[in-house]
């Protein structure tokens, strides 16, 4: 029903009532996290300009292809990350339309008219310039999250489109109703360093994580984890585990994940792109920030290093300022279990 209101809402409204946002692939990274992140950031900025509802447009421009923490990136790969990432847009709760242009051009034709129609329009022409020449406009931080926290005692929260989290809970009913159900994402960039360069010493170990699974099924049957990312990412002997699922070997995709995670008893891992949807959402979670990335995770968040929450968490959200270990995984997960259905280990 509150899905139905939203949508009815969205589209009753007029053009003057729509908050319009831009976003440039040029300077933008393409990113789950960065675009999810970017979601609750452009909903605070429509709120404090009075709109409820807004159009998004994404620029991947041929000519300018990756920013500046992305060189990677080339004419055989924009257009598939593009496509892999575009359904996370659609987890804005106030979006009303979304358009997505390779021609900067008309992009800015858009951005121009919109500021002629007197619309509330982000980033507005200095940032947008800005980040044109640095090659740079990262809106992964959460400083201006964290102020309209403070002022209005909430932030926008992410969802998925109707449907999804219908899906996802008749999924979870059907598949094995009595089951504590936990999603899963442990970075693991191992495996596309040709792509992302990535900084290896923030994937987890699957040893750890394999371990914990195991000693969680024996001491707590009921448990069932939904494991997320790639297949390829995961050990095949996973497979073989009766309290483990991987996802995208159901052949789901991205939005049915994130649709997951919302759907599920808890959500864990570390610091990724789906952890994203969890922080910007009501499900509990226990998070790890990884050995060395401490302060980089608190400047990013914009709170003290070793916080045990964020501003605006909810419930039961928790972050963990360590590396996962299998014990201190179990550890996490029975103190979550026993807050969230009073079970002692």
């Amino acid at each position: 029903m509150a899905d139905e209101k939203r949508t009815q809402a969205q589209g009753d409204a007029t053009d003057e009532d729509v908050f319009a946002a831009f976003i440039d692939f040029s300077a933008s990274p393409y990113a789950l996290g960065d675009i999810l992140t970017w979601n609750v950031r452009v909903c605070v900025e429509a709120l404090a300009a009075g709109k409820g509802v807004m159009d998004v447009v994404a620029l991947t421009d041929p000519e300018m292809l990756g920013n500046a923490s992305q060189g990677f990136i080339n004419h055989n790969a924009y257009l598939r990350l593009f496509l892999d990432l575009a359904p996370a847009f659609y987890t804005n709760p106030m979006l009303r339309g979304f358009n997505h242009l390779r021609d900067r051009a008309g992009f800015e034709r858009l951005m121009d008219q919109a500021r002629q129609d007197q619309r509330a329009i982000f980033p507005g022409h200095a940032k947008y310039a800005e980040g044109l020449q640095s090659r740079i406009a990262a809106y992964n931080g959460h400083t201006v999250i964290n102020r309209f926290h403070r002022e209005r005692g909430f932030v926008p929260r992410l969802v998925t489109p109707p449907g999804y989290r219908l899906w996802a809970e008749s999924f979870l009913k059907s598949y094995s109703p009595d089951a504590f159900a936990v999603t899963v994402h442990v970075r693991r960039r191992e495996t596309e360093t040709h792509l992302f360069g990535a900084a290896l010493a923030r994937d987890g170990d699957f040893g750890d994580w394999e371990a914990f699974f195991d000693e969680a099924q024996r001491r707590h049957p009921e448990t069932l984890f939904l494991i997320l990312g790639k297949p390829s990412e995961w050990p095949k002997r996973l497979m073989r585990r009766a309290n483990v699922v991987i996802l995208k070997t159901l052949g789901l995709g991205m939005m049915e994940e994130l649709a997951m995670i919302q759907a599920s008893d808890l959500f864990m891992g570390l610091l990724s792109g789906p952890s994203t949807m969890a922080f910007f959402s009501d499900v509990p979670y226990a998070l790890f920030v990884q050995q060395g990335y401490a302060e980089s995770t608190a400047e990013v968040a914009d709170i003290e290093a070793f916080s045990p929450r964020l501003p605006f968490a909810a419930g039961e959200q928790t972050l963990y300022w360590h590396s996962p270990t299998p014990e201190n995984l179990l550890a996490a997960y029975e103190e979550k279990l026993l807050a969230l259905r009073g079970k002692k280990p």
